[in-house]
C-alpha cells in the first residue's frame, strides 16, 4: 500500500514548484535586462504572472509587449496581447479605450463599439462624467451621418454644461445636413451660437460652411464678428471681401478638414437603452454584459420644481410630465436645481439613460420665429419602458453588432484569430475564426483551426465535429479530403476512441492505401 504524503511532504513540494517559477521569472527578467523590448519575454512574464494570481504585475507585461507591437505596426498581434492585459484587469479602464482604438485602426467597427460601451460604461459609474460623455462622442464619430445620436449626445453635454462640446456637436450636425435641409442645418447652428458664439472655431467653422453653400447673407456677419475680434488675421479679411465682391470663399485647412469616417449603421436606442449608475459593472472580459435595472418613471413636479423618482406606472404620472421649453439664453438643465444635484442622495449616480432617452426635437416649429428670436431647444422628458423592453432593446443591440461584425474583413477575422491562437487565447481565436468561415473560400482552412484550437483544448468532440464540417465541402477525390479524414483518425486516437480511428482511419486506406503511415496505424489499432 503506498504511503500517503505528509504535510512536510506538501510542503516540500510546493516550495519546490514555487522555486520552479522563480527560476523562469529570473531567466526571463535577465532577458530583459539586455533586451528591454523582447516581446517573447515580455509575454511570458505576463503569462507567468498571472498563473500566479498576480493580475497587476501580469496586466503591466501585457500592456508593455502590446504597446511594442502596436508602435510597430503589429495591431493584430497587439489586439490579441491587450485583450490577454483585459483578462488580467478587466476593471483597467484605460485598456479598453487602448483595444478599441486599435480594433478601429483594422476597421473591425463592431469590436471597437463593445469596448468603447464598456469604457462609457465604466467611467460613468465611477463618476467620470466628462470622460464618460467623451467615449460616447467616439462612439457617435463612428456613424457621422446618424444625426439623433449626434444630437441627443450634444444634449447630454448642455445638461452637464459642457457647452463648447456641445456647441461643437451642433456645428458637426449643422455640417452635415445643411446641403439637402437648409433651415434644420440653420436651426444646429444657431443653437451652437447661442451657446458657444464667443468661440472662433464654433464661428468659423459654420461661416465657411455658409459661404461654400453660396449663403453669404448668413455667412457675411459671422465673418464681420470674427473680422472685429481678430483684425490681424488676413484669412478673414480676404472671406469678406470676397463675399463682398460675390465669390465664394474657400475655407482654410484647418477649418475646412473633418476626419471621415466609414458609416455605420447605429441605431439610437443602442445608447438609450443602457443605464448607468452606481450598480455593479460586470467585469467579465470576454462578453459585453449590460446591467439592466427596472426603475420608476422620472416625472417633473410643476409646482415644486423638482425632478422625482416614481416607482409607479408611466400612465399614473402623465397629469405631472410636461414639455420643457428652453428659450434662448437660458441654459439648458433638467427642472431641478441644476447638473450638480445629483438624482441618488449620495451625489454619485450619473444617469446616463436617462439622457440618452431624451427627445430632442428640432421641428420647424421651433425654429427661426418672425420676431426674430432664435430656436429654441424642446427637450422632453423620457418615458417609461417597460422591463421586457429594455431587454428587448439590448438583445436588438447586441445582435446589430454580431450583424455589423459579419459584415467586416473576413481576412482580418482570420489573422485576429490566428494571433489569439499564437497568444493561447483560444476562445478567441474559435470566435473569430467562425466569423471568418462566414467566406466560403475561407471555410474549411477556418474549421481546421479550429480543430487545433479545440484539440489544445482537450475538446476533441469539438474537434472531430469541425473536420467533420470542413470535409463536407471538400470532393473525395481531393487531397485535402484525405489530409482531414487522418487528422479526423488522429484525434479519435489521441481521445483514446479506438474504434472510431480505426474505422476512419480504413476509410482513408480504402481511398489511398500509400497515404503517409495508415497501413501501419490501421494494423497497430486492428491488433
Amino acid at each position: 500500500m503506498a504511503k500517503k504524503p505528509g504535510f512536510l511532504d506538501v510542503v516540500k513540494g510546493l516550495t519546490q514548484k514555487k522555486s520552479s517559477k522563480d527560476k523562469e521569472v529570473e531567466k526571463y527578467e535577465k532577458i530583459l535586462e539586455e533586451q528591454p523590448d523582447d516581446r517573447n519575454a515580455l509575454n511570458a512574464l505576463g503569462d507567468l504572472y498571472a498563473k500566479r494570481g498576480d493580475a497587476e504585475k501580469a496586466c503591466t507585461y501585457y500592456l508593455n509587449v502590446g504597446s511594442l507591437y502596436a508602435r510597430d505596426g503589429f495591431t493584430l498581434k497587439a489586439i490579441a496581447v491587450y485583450k490577454k492585459a483585459q483578462r488580467a484587469r478587466p476593471d483597467q479602464i484605460s485598456t479598453y479605450l487602448e483595444l478599441a482604438d486599435l480594433y478601429v485602426q483594422k476597421g473591425l467597427i463592431g469590436e471597437a463599439k463593445a469596448n468603447y460601451l464598456s469604457a462609457a460604461e465604466k467611467q460613468a459609474t465611477a463618476g467620470e462624467k466628462r470622460e464618460s460623455l467623451d467615449t460616447y462622442r467616439k462612439i457617435a464619430d463612428l456613424d457621422p451621418s446618424n444625426l439623433k445620436i449626434r444630437t441627443k449626445l450634444a444634449a447630454m453635454y448642455e445638461s452637464e454644461q459642457f457647452m463648447e462640446d456641445a456647441a461643437l456637436i451642433y456645428v458637426d450636425i449643422g455640417e452635415v445636413v445643411l446641403r439637402e435641409d437648409v433651415d434644420t442645418a440653420k436651426t444646429h447652428f444657431e443653437r451652437a451660437l447661442e451657446l458657444h458664439g464667443d468661440n472662433e472655431e464654433t464661428l468659423s467653422r459654420i461661416g465657411y460652411a455658409y459661404a461654400e453653400q453660396g449663403f453669404s447673407k448668413e455667412a457675411t456677419p459671422i465673418f464681420q464678428k470674427l473680422r472685429e475680434r481678430f483684425p490681424d488675421d488676413l484669412d478673414y479679411k480676404e472671406q469678406l471681401e470676397m463675399l463682398s465682391g460675390g465669390g465664394t470663399p474657400t475655407a482654410p485647412q484647418s477649418a475646412a478638414a473633418h476626419t471621415s469616417m466609414p458609416a455605420i449603421d447605429f441605431d439610437e436606442n443602442e445608447l438609450g437603452s443602457l443605464n448607468f449608475g452606481d450598480e455593479d459593472v460586470s467585469t467579465d472580459g470576454n462578453t459585453l454584459d449590460f446591467q439592466i435595472e427596472e426603475q420608476g418613471e422620472i416625472v417633473w413636479d410643476s409646482t415644486a420644481g423638482q425632478e422625482e423618482l416614481s416607482s409607479g406606472p408611466a400612465e399614473n404620472a402623465a397629469s405631472e410630465k410636461h414639455t420643457l421649453e428652453f428659450e434662448p439664453g437660458n441654459e439648458i438643465s433638467p427642472p431641478s436645481s441644476g447638473p450638480q444635484q445629483s438624482q441618488k442622495a449620495n451625489g454619485s449616480f450619473f444617469d446616463l439613460a436617462s439622457k440618452l432617452d431624451a427627445s430632442i426635437d428640432f421641428s420647424p416649429g421651433t425654429g427661426p420665429q418672425t420676431s426674430g428670436k432664435s430656436p429654441g431647444l424642446k427637450v422632453q422628458a423620457p418615458e417609461q419602458l417597460a422591463t421586457s423592453e429594455i431587454g428587448d432593446i439590448v438583445k436588438e443591440f447586441k445582435q446589430g453588432v454580431l450583424d455589423e461584425v459579419g459584415t467586416e474583413d473576413y481576412e482580418t477575422h482570420y489573422e485576429l484569430g490566428i494571433s489569439y491562437k499564437e497568444m493561447a487565447l483560444l476562445d478567441d481565436a474559435i470566435e473569430e475564426l467562425r466569423l471568418a468561415s462566414l467566406e466560403p473560400s475561407k471555410f474549411v482552412e477556418c474549421q481546421g483551426v479550429i480543430a487545433l484550437c479545440y484539440a489544445e483544448k482537450g475538446d476533441y468532440a469539438s474537434a472531430v465535429q469541425s473536420l467533420e464540417e470542413a470535409r463536407s465541402r471538400v470532393n473525395a477525390e481531393e487531397e485535402r479530403y484525405q489530409d482531414l479524414t487522418y487528422q479526423i483518425g488522429t484525434l479519435y486516437e489521441q481521445a483514446g476512441r479506438t474504434s472510431e480511428a480505426a474505422q476512419t482511419f480504413q476509410e482513408l486506406y480504402q481511398l489511398k492505401p500509400s497515404y503517409r503511415d495508415v497501413r501501419t496505424r490501421l494494423n497497430k489499432l486492428l491488433a
